[in-house]
């Protein structure tokens, strides 16, 4: 249970007493992140009963790492060609694959 026991979430209309109908649940891996979960009556709508359930999380974003980005219009392209063929001669000429072993192996 995120929102703690005895907090209400609704005001009956007819009595205007208070009520507990409302649970909030999270799982035990996203219990740490939750710093805090409460009831806001002030953020209750006009002619409404149910109360706004705040919760609030401690999410941290991964800042992604920094990567180089080429930039193909600076690239000399005759080198660029000259490198790429003489990698394509090392490898062997393409062929049927007759064994499940042929197909799964990766030659690098």
């Amino acid at each position: 249970m995120t929102l703690p026991k005895d907090i209400p979430t609704l005001q009956l209309s007819s009595s205007s007493n208070w009520t507990r109908p409302d649970n909030v649940f999270c799982t035990d891996h996203s219990e740490e992140v939750v710093v805090s979960c409460t009831m806001d009556p002030g953020q209750r709508g006009p002619k409404t009963n149910h109360v706004l359930v705040r919760t609030e999380l401690d999410l941290e974003v991964p800042i992604a790492p920094e990567t180089n980005i080429q930039n193909y219009r600076v690239v000399n392209w005759e080198e660029f060609k000259e490198h790429l063929n003489g990698g394509l001669v090392q490898l062997p000429l393409p062929g049927p694959l007759v064994t499940e072993e042929e197909m799964h192996c990766q030659k690098h």
